[in-house]
């Protein structure tokens, strides 16, 4: 089961369109039983709401428990970041996927995880002006790369100096999960480090030809920028590069913690729109 924010092109269920619970259980079911491929499933409740979103939720759990294996993939479309938090509580065990946010057709995800491990044309390695390898982001991608990593960083550092929030390409170096490593330098700098990092990232990005970039919270770790700093600045860039019209389309945000996927969650959710 996924969770979006915004409105599917085309709703199975329309949950503002129920008077009761029952009643919304019953359009799930029937959603259920009559498709064969996705199912989603518009939860945008009524003004004022007649049952709590929780509420709604637990029913849609519970009708895909009780289809079993034929139940197909099911897309809940809900109306904000702060909608997708309440209506994750209700999953199993609290489970909660990627959070896939859209700003004028560039699509954001924003996961928990290990970003030297996610899938992506790229990632970016929270770096600093020395492109040297250390610990945090750095230290896990090291972890998992091949020693030539650190030659390929060291050699660049030697022929150009680098600024906080500069950003340079290298090979992945064996890493499985991307061929291209983005190191920016927002070890230091700030929150304007973060800004221009981040706006450096998708360009060199841009010049790889990627089209799908896994980033994590620049600067937020050793670089000392809360966390709520680096989530408005990311909506703000992102925005302006969704605006661009430029590749990448596809941002991955890969988040340690869930207080970090919260707030990230919030400040970006609020200002994303479905496709």
């Amino acid at each position: 089961m996924r969770i979006e924010v915004g409105k599917p092109a085309q709703a199975d269920a329309v949950l503002d369109e129920a008077d009761s619970l029952a009643e919304w259980e019953e359009a799930v079911e029937a959603a259920l039983d009559d498709s064969s491929g996705e199912v989603h499933l518009q939860m945008h409740p009524a003004s004022p709401p007649r049952f709590a979103l929780t509420d709604a939720m637990s029913a849609v759990v519970g009708a895909v428990e009780r289809a079993g294996s034929r139940a197909p993939e099911v897309v809940a479309w809900v109306a904000s970041g702060k909608a997708r938090e309440v209506v994750s509580a209700a999953l199993p065990g609290g489970t909660r996927g990627m959070l896939r946010l859209h700003f004028q057709g560039l699509t954001v995800g924003i996961v928990e995880g290990d970003i030297a491990v996610t899938a992506a044309d790229a990632i970016v390695n929270a770096s600093n002006t020395r492109l040297e390898l250390g610990g945090g982001v750095s230290g896990a991608i090291a972890r998992r790369a091949g020693r030539g990593l650190q030659a390929e960083m060291r050699g660049i550092a030697r022929t150009r100096t680098l600024r906080p929030g500069d950003a340079v390409l290298t090979g992945s170096h064996g890493l499985p999960s991307a061929p291209y490593i983005v190191h920016v330098a927002t070890a230091t700098g700030g929150e304007e480090a973060v800004r221009t990092g981040l706006r450096n990232a998708l360009q060199v990005a841009e010049g790889a030809r990627v089209s799908r970039l896994a980033v994590p919270a620049l600067g937020a770790g050793t670089g000392g920028v809360e966390v709520e700093t680096c989530a408005r600045v990311y909506r703000e860039v992102l925005a302006e590069h969704a605006a661009s019209g430029r590749p990448p389309r596809e941002v991955v945000i890969v988040l340690h913690g869930a207080a970090a996927f919260d707030t990230f969650a919030r400040e970006l959710g609020s200002a994303s729109t479905a496709e």
